[in-house]
């Protein structure tokens, strides 16, 4: 089971990340794919809604460079409580009622790396975009509601990486 999941069934690392959802501490890109029961107001750092988002599946693509990598910027933005919520998805993902599954690719990171899984994403006809909620440095977006959940493991997994699956 992944963090965001358990709704008290299972205890979580200090990180966020539960024992049952390991990912890596190095730097590359990811994609969360979570539910959302309710629609969801996302809110820019000046208190400003700039979007609605659910209910829905909802796919979200990011990188992580920082310390902790992949497993400190996932188990951050999947942890229920948050200190403060600092990207768009953080609103989301603060309101989840259960993560489906993590993709991850480690090396490359950063917008490019988004971007070029976020245009395969757009491609696949999967997803839909969710507007350019979580994507405030690039021109394409990387929040989307997740039409064929196992379609686009299926893409994610063909890229190679890792996909984890949670909550099954």
């Amino acid at each position: 089971m992944c963090p965001g999941d358990a709704r008290g069934r299972r205890a979580m690392s200090r990180s966020g990340v539960a024992d049952a959802c390991p990912l890596p501490g190095s730097k590359g890109v990811y994609a969360i794919c979570f539910v959302l029961d309710r629609p969801v107001a996302v809110l820019s750092r000046g208190g400003r809604v700039v979007a609605e988002v659910g209910p829905g599946r909802v796919l979200y693509v990011g990188s992580a460079g920082g310390p902790g990598g992949i497993r400190a910027r996932v188990g951050r933005h999947l942890a229920r409580e948050k200190a403060r919520r600092w990207w768009h998805v953080d609103w989301l993902t603060s309101e989840s009622a259960g993560t489906l599954f993590v993709y991850y690719r480690e090396g490359a990171y950063g917008p490019a790396a988004e971007d070029a899984l976020a245009s395969e994403l757009l491609a696949s006809g999967l997803a839909r975009p969710v507007g350019m909620v979580g994507a405030t440095d690039s021109s394409l977006p990387h929040t989307f509601y997740c039409l064929d959940p196992e379609g686009v493991a299926r893409l994610l997994e063909s890229r190679g990486g890792a996909l984890v699956r949670c909550g099954q």
